[in-house]
């Protein structure tokens, strides 16, 4: 007969392993991340705006482009000077390509009496295509804790706000362990002796950039208030999910000095990323990684399909074992039209066997659902930049599929792997932009050719596709 020690001991062992497993269960749950899919206009601003208002520390900001021009920019900067007055700490970090050196100025300028630090990546590089590297990274970082990236900027088009030609973009808000690595990106880009302040601005450019505020603002005004009556009537029915394996990546801006050596996927790929060079453009390697990993199916939404490099090999390793692909991307590379002829040669190759681009047109059903223009729009083409592996791992990115975003530029991943119900939601959204291309296939005007280059733009198109 067994003593009361002996069943005390045991006892208390089973309490303990009862523990032990509770423990586990949620440490488990504590490594998840929150993850909300933002592939509608409406979303994303909601999201944007309430992140600002709830910020108490910090909100750091890197964008490829951030109009101050544009309306939604002054909608958000309200939000984000009244933050900044209020002692959060403010840093906005933006390529310098897309903005003319006197608003640099100007815009430093003006933020720095609101409290707001400005940095420009890579000043006084916009015309040299030797020293061309560019950071297309997009992402929000709040309180350290939860951040907001993929494929928007920060401008009308991007909202659904333009009168002219709006995107069809995606993005993730996240909350969890990964916003730390988020955190660390943005630092370590911010600290970049390429990050640099512009100042200057005279006396005259500040008199013209004051009075531009105030035109805009005007505007602003009026579609603010347009923007409030119809979030009135819009839903939100998409759910935030729970990741185990969630991980933020962005390129290593020292990939470009760093040593060339064994490709690491099947394939001969090319002489430049290869190596330790590929390993730290940790976005290219990540979305490559996880396309020759895929067994059952690939799904892409992406601005374009010129697929260099590994992006051949991968492609060509799916349609060889038979592994269905869907590629959703635009007819009408617009803004791109020295690549239109590039891209039609690739989608000619590459749409065979078990390999499927579906290109939409700009004068299609494509729309987002979320219309407060102040007038009609002309047109809307895809700019989400979107992988699907397995129904399982999901990639929303600032990745295009091109040489600049693989070999050039600065891009930054969030991969969520192994987590179906977010690739559930991705997918779901996907299947409008598939409904969306069959209605264009019986549309004639939505069917008519993407516009002639003619052959001067066609082989500049490709000298740039193939060498820059």
């Amino acid at each position: 007969m067994s003593s009361p020690i002996y069943w005390s001991l045991k006892s208390r062992g089973f309490i303990l392993f009862v523990m032990f497993i509770v423990s586990v269960m949620t440490s488990s749950k504590s490594r998840a991340d929150e993850i909300q899919y933002l592939g509608d206009s409406a979303e994303a601003y909601t999201r944007l705006t309430t992140e600002i208002e709830s910020a108490k520390s910090s909100i750091d900001m890197s964008y490829f482009i951030f109009n101050p021009s544009s309306a939604i920019t002054r909608v958000l900067f309200k939000r984000i000077l009244a933050k900044a007055h209020a002692g959060v700490r403010v840093r906005l970090l933006l390529d310098a390509n897309p903005v003319e050196d006197d608003v640099q100025m100007s815009l430093t300028e003006f933020l720095k009496g609101h409290n707001i630090q400005v940095k420009y990546y890579r000043p006084g590089y916009k015309m040299n295509p030797l020293n061309n590297m560019r950071t297309h990274a997009k992402v929000i970082v709040v309180d350290g804790e939860r951040y907001i990236t993929g494929g928007r900027n920060i401008e009308d088009d991007y909202y659904g706000l333009s009168d002219w030609m709006n995107y069809i973009d995606r993005e993730v808000w996240v909350k969890g362990r990964s916003a730390r690595s988020a955190q660390r990106a943005f630092n370590t880009l911010w600290n970049s002796e390429h990050s640099e302040v512009v100042m200057g601005a005279s006396a005259e450019e500040m008199s013209k950039f004051r009075k531009e505020w105030v035109k805009v603002d005007q505007k602003t005004r009026l579609l603010a208030a347009a923007m409030e009556k119809r979030l009135a009537n819009v839903q939100y029915p998409t759910p935030v999910v729970s990741c185990d394996d969630t991980q933020f990546y962005i390129d290593d801006e020292t990939f470009v000095d760093a040593s060339v050596g064994d490709y690491p996927f099947p394939g001969q790929a090319d002489g430049y990323l290869n190596g330790e060079r590929l390993r730290k453009k940790e976005t290219t390697f990540e979305i490559l990684k996880n396309l020759f990993s895929a067994q059952k199916n690939i799904f892409m939404e992406n601005y374009s399909y010129l697929p260099t490099g590994g992006l051949n090999d991968a492609f060509t390793r799916a349609r060889e074992k038979h592994i269905p692909v869907l590629i959703l991307t635009n007819r009408d590379v617009e803004r791109e039209s020295y690549a239109q002829s590039t891209q039609g040669f690739y989608v000619d190759r590459d749409n065979s066997g078990t390999q499927q681009i579906m290109q939409l047109s700009r004068n299609g059903a494509i729309r987002d659902e979320w219309d407060v223009k102040m007038k009609k729009t002309s047109f809307w083409t895809i700019h989400g930049k979107v992988f699907v592996i397995d129904e399982k791992t999901t990639i929303v990115s600032s990745f295009n599929i091109d040489p600049r975003s693989y070999h050039t530029n600065i891009e930054n991943a969030v991969v969520a792997k192994n987590c179906p119900a977010l690739a559930k939601v991705v997918l779901k959204k996907g299947e409008v932009l598939v409904n969306d291309y069959k209605k264009d296939m019986s549309c004639s005007k939505c069917q008519k050719p993407v516009r002639d280059n003619g052959v001067l733009k066609s082989v500049i198109g490709w000298v740039g596709y193939n060498l820059i």
